[in-house]
This record gives structure tokens, C-alpha cells and sequence, in this order.
């Protein structure tokens, strides 16, 4: 249980997760994270951070193609946003109860237009804000939590709902 005097910010954590199409028994499998777990205590993290992840790999895994969903992660006063495209690729973000979900949503659909750019680029583009050390990998075999600049700075603008900027 999560002591309730901790101070907690509004945005915890936001990541993207491949889901196969082709095995529904597959678990699906993290190509980023970014996680700000600074509110909680330095012997808490490591199992707010294991219950985050399974809590991520959970709701995506249960969302189907083409949806958006909330669940309230059990407890724990935070809940999981998920949006699951078609293609597989699913942002995922956890807040607290009172962020806005049109905010958040809106920066799924941002933080997963930013991958998906990401994932196009290379070491030799010319657009700084998107390159990388490797190419992102939209359908990796294995977990990858190296988190990319522009994650990092989502995460951190994000923390204010007012920052999300939304396509009109």
C-alpha cells in the first residue's frame, strides 16, 4: 500500500508498447518509458515502478485494436490511460485521478505521432529534435526502456494538463 500523505504529481509515467496483432497471448512489449517516480520514497520506488509496468503491460494487453480506455489501477490512487492503434502500438500513460483524460489522451496521440517520427529518423537528420542514437524500434523482441529526449520532455511539460497542445 502507498502511504497516503505522499505528495503525488499529476503525471507519473507515459510509454509506448508494441501488441501483436497475430498472438493474443503475447504480452505486449515495451519500446520506451519515461517515469518520474521522484514523490515517492527511495524504498518505495522499485515496487511502484514494477507495479506501474505490470499495471501498463496489463491494460494494454486487455485494450482492444483501435481503442481508448481508463482503468484505475488497484490499490493505488492513479489510473492507466491507454490508446491501442490499429497497427499494435499502444501509448500509455499514468496520472492521477484528477488529471483531465482529454489532456492526457491528447498526449498519447502526441507522444505516439513523436515515435512514429522517431522511428523514421536517423543519426544523419537534419531535425535534431528526433534523432537518435539508433533507430526506435516499433516491433522489438524484448523490452527497451531507453527513453528518448523527447519522452523526457514530454513527460515533464505534460505535468501540466494546459501544456498539451491539441490538433485542431
Amino acid at each position: 500500500p502507498v502511504p497516503s500523505q505522499i505528495i503525488m504529481v499529476k503525471l507519473l509515467a507515459l510509454a509506448v508498447l508494441h501488441k501483436s496483432k497475430e498472438d493474443s497471448k503475447e504480452q505486449p512489449v515495451f519500446i520506451t518509458l519515461a517515469e518520474d517516480l521522484s514523490s515517492f520514497g527511495w524504498f518505495t520506488r522499485g515496487a511502484i515502478q514494477e507495479h506501474i509496468r505490470f499495471g501498463f503491460r496489463t491494460v494494454c494487453g486487455r485494450t482492444d485494436f483501435g481503442l481508448r480506455q481508463t482503468v484505475k489501477m488497484e490499490k493505488f490512487d492513479y489510473v492507466v490511460h491507454a490508446h491501442v492503434r490499429n497497427d499494435g502500438l499502444c501509448g500509455i500513460a499514468i496520472t492521477d485521478e484528477e488529471y483531465p483524460a482529454q489532456a492526457i489522451f491528447g498526449g498519447i496521440s502526441q507522444m505516439l505521432s513523436e515515435i512514429l517520427k522517431a522511428s523514421k529518423s536517423d543519426n544523419t537528420a537534419k531535425d535534431t529534435k528526433h534523432r537518435t542514437s539508433a533507430s526506435i524500434d516499433l516491433h522489438p523482441s524484448k523490452d527497451s526502456f531507453e527513453v528518448p529526449a523527447f519522452l523526457r520532455t514530454m513527460l515533464s511539460r505534460f505535468q501540466d494538463p494546459k501544456e498539451v497542445k491539441f490538433n485542431k
